[in-house]
């Protein structure tokens, strides 16, 4: 795809200049659009690299294991 017409993201693209990141994983929010970008990339890398080793469904819930590589 060409520097023209980018793929939109669902709602990055659509964050002001002064968004907040809040989540009880982080130790502080994550303050501006460029900082939440970079927050929310870095995180996808984590599920980039993982290899499913176990998988099982029950009644209650799903389970899913996975080796970082």
């Amino acid at each position: 795809m060409s520097n023209i017409q980018r793929e939109r993201h669902p709602f990055l693209d659509d964050l002001t200049v002064d968004a907040e990141l809040t989540s009880s994983v982080l130790r502080g929010p994550v303050i501006g659009r460029h900082e939440i970008k970079l927050a929310v990339d870095t995180v996808g890398t984590f599920y980039a690299s993982q290899i499913p080793s176990f998988s099982r469904l029950s009644a209650l819930a799903s389970f899913l294991n996975t080796r970082r590589f």
